[in-house]
């Protein structure tokens, strides 16, 4: 299940290149990326981008984007 989130990202040669930080019931946490990668639903073309995140304390997120709307939803 997943929820959206609000998310600061890193525009580098594209928008929203990569996640900074994420926020969370008003708290940001400042994250690492671990891993990325895309999926593609091929009926709908649907593209999402993941990616799994470390926060400083040690804590995963895996959160994604939808490529469409450009809204951000974490895994909860």
């Amino acid at each position: 299940m997943y929820r959206k989130i609000r998310v600061s990202a890193y525009s580098g040669g594209r928008p929203d290149e990569r996640p900074l930080s994420i926020f969370i019931d008003g708290r940001a946490v400042e994250v690492e990326v671990l891993e990325k990668w895309v999926s593609e639903d091929f009926n709908t073309r649907e593209r999402r981008r993941y990616f799994r995140l470390l926060d400083a304390e040690g804590f995963e997120y895996r959160v994604y984007q939808d490529e469409e709307t450009a809204e951000w939803f974490l895994r909860v």
